[in-house]
């Protein structure tokens, strides 16, 4: 028995050409509700921010996003800070170790 394999060739460029071809009336589609919902959003957040409740809430939204920012920007910098300490404690242990410099005259 002859045992042969077949390996067919796929071109991606027609395979692009292909999905892109049956799949363009999806993609026209989500394109275009994508437009109209993202108008509608924005044509109903500019009305609402006349309101002057709607601006002082959105003022007092912005202030305590910005105060959990600035908590988790001092919390993030401490994190770094340790961090640091503990990268020049390393570098100074790794400096000044008996070990380290029992393998430097083992190696030359």
């Amino acid at each position: 028995m002859d045992n042969q394999s077949y390996e067919q060739e796929i071109d991606l460029k027609d395979l692009m050409f292909a999905v892109f071809h049956k799949w363009r009336g999806i993609i026209l589609t989500a394109v275009i509700f994508g437009i109209l919902l993202g108008g509608y959003k924005l044509g109903t957040g500019l009305n609402g921010k006349e309101d002057a409740e709607a601006a002082i809430q959105a003022q007092e939204d912005y202030n305590e996003s910005l105060e959990l920012y600035k908590a988790t920007l001092r919390l993030y910098e401490m994190d770094l800070d340790t961090v640091r300490d503990q990268l020049e404690s390393q570098e100074e242990y790794l400096a000044n170790s008996v070990l380290m410099r029992l393998s430097l005259i083992i190696k030359t």
